[in-house]
Formats: C-alpha cells, sequence, structure tokens
C-alpha cells in the first residue's frame, strides 16, 4: 500500500510538473523557455521514477538506478556548461579600433528600456564617447509584449541621455535573437557600405559566450563588451543558468542562413 501511495504521489508530481511548464511558457512567452524546460525535466524524471515504483522488482531498480546515472550525468554537463558561460563573462577588448559598435537588444518595459536593456545602453554609450569616430548599430526588433522596437529605444535613449550624434546611430529592427541581432547588423552595415571585419558587441556579461560562438558562424571577427547584470543575486543566477540552456540551443540550432 505504501510503495502505490508513493507511486501516486510521485506520478501525480510529474504531471503537475509539465503543466506548470506549459502554463509557464504560456503566461511568459520565450523569455519563460528555461523555466518551462526546467519544469518539464523535473516532470519526466518524476513520471520515470513513478514507473520505476510501478514495475517493481529488478526492473524498478534498474530504472531508479538509470535515474541516478542520467540525473548525474545531466548536474555534470550543465556545471561544465556553466564554467564556459562564466569564462567567457568577460570583456575583451584587443585594443584595434572596431568598424562598428554594435549594442545587442533586450526586453522593452512600457516602452522604456528595461533594466537589463539599461545597462547595455549605458556600456555602450560609455565606449562611444571614448571612441567619436566609430558608429553604432541598436539591433532589437518587436518582441513578445512589446509595442516598439528595441532599437528604437536604444537609438532614443543614446540620443536624448547620452547626447551621441543621430549620425553615429543605425537602427536594426528586424532582429528578433541573437543570430539575427548579429548577421541583420552585418547586413545593414554591408548595405550603408561600411566595413564588417571588426565588431565590437555589447551585451549582458551572461551572454558573450553565446555571442562568440555565434560570431564566429557569421565569420566576423568581434571583440565584446560586457554590461553588468542588474538585480539580486537570485536574478543574476536565473540569467547565468539561463545562458547555459540557450548555449545548448545555439550550438545545436543556430546556424547563418548562409551556411546552411
Amino acid at each position: 500500500m505504501k510503495k502505490r501511495i508513493l507511486e501516486l504521489c510521485t506520478g501525480i508530481a510529474g504531471a503537475l510538473c509539465l503543466l506548470a511548464g506549459v502554463a509557464v511558457l504560456a503566461a511568459g512567452g520565450r523569455p519563460m523557455l528555461f523555466g518551462a524546460l526546467a519544469l518539464w525535466a523535473a516532470g519526466c524524471v518524476l513520471l520515470a521514477l513513478a514507473l520505476s515504483f510501478h514495475l517493481g522488482g529488478r526492473a524498478g531498480r534498474r530504472l531508479r538506478r538509470g535515474l541516478v546515472a542520467l540525473v548525474a550525468a545531466g548536474i555534470l554537463g550543465f556545471g561544465a556548461l556553466e564554467g564556459v558561460v562564466l569564462w567567457g563573462a568577460e570583456s575583451t577588448l584587443s585594443g584595434d579600433a572596431p568598424d562598428a559598435v554594435v549594442i545587442l537588444g533586450a526586453a522593452v518595459w512600457d516602452g522604456e528600456p528595461s533594466p537589463v536593456l539599461n545597462r547595455r545602453i549605458a556600456a555602450g554609450a560609455g565606449y562611444l564617447a571614448e571612441h567619436p569616430d566609430v558608429p553604432v548599430v541598436v539591433t532589437g526588433g518587436v518582441d513578445t509584449g512589446e509595442t516598439v522596437s528595441e532599437a528604437a529605444v536604444m537609438a532614443a535613449a543614446l540620443e536624448e541621455d547620452y547626447g551621441i550624434d543621430p549620425d553615429r546611430i543605425y537602427l536594426e529592427e528586424q532582429a528578433t535573437n541573437t543570430l539575427e541581432n548579429l548577421t541583420c547588423s552585418m547586413a545593414l552595415l554591408e548595405t550603408e557600405g561600411l566595413p564588417v571585419s571588426r565588431l565590437l558587441v555589447v551585451s549582458s556579461a551572461p551572454h558573450l559566450a553565446r555571442v562568440r560562438l555565434l560570431a564566429g558562424r557569421c565569420g566576423v571577427t568581434v571583440d565584446c563588451l560586457a554590461a553588468s547584470v542588474p538585480g539580486g543575486i537570485r536574478y543574476r543566477a536565473y540569467l547565468y543558468l539561463r545562458e547555459a540552456a540557450a548555449l545548448v540551443k545555439s550550438f545545436f540550432v543556430d546556424f547563418p542562413l548562409s551556411s546552411g
């Protein structure tokens, strides 16, 4: 009887995790994908555990041992990925002047930069103030829940809050992910007759490992300027953890069309 109750409770918990993942993704859209994936993974493990209780005997024990090994391998693999994210989170400025600065977009809240986007704008503006001859591309379209493009919000902030000459600012308003940020920015610069051999990409520190991966696939040399991450330790930890999962996705999925 006790075993049946454990089986039932574990199965219900697994099903609830799966449903919660669906609800989180439906409510928050793409920004909540990492949370949804974590809930789905937990749900699958719990359902497999419930199955092991149901099978019982040698088969159940083998399944539980397999689950332990799978979870341990997942933790080790995720830890290694997190190490890559942390290792890549530093600015890398070669000293050579870039052809252009590219500031990557982030969420816009009610037409205003989110705290993450504000940090990216401030970091880019500081560099631009010290290098008045370098143009800048602000890249980001209209994402879920936004009514104005991220690029337009960044351009307005650079001009109004930091005094950057609008003639230096190029708006790329189509991109909705990191790969598109890079490819669309490069295409815009080429259309404007500007060189694209070396770019300085400005983004949040946890994001930079993925930026370097995708820039290599796009065939462009990049330096990176890390913008600090706002908020408390829990929010910063969430951003770093989410980037580890995003790095896996980009490694397997994100390739420029020209390379396919």
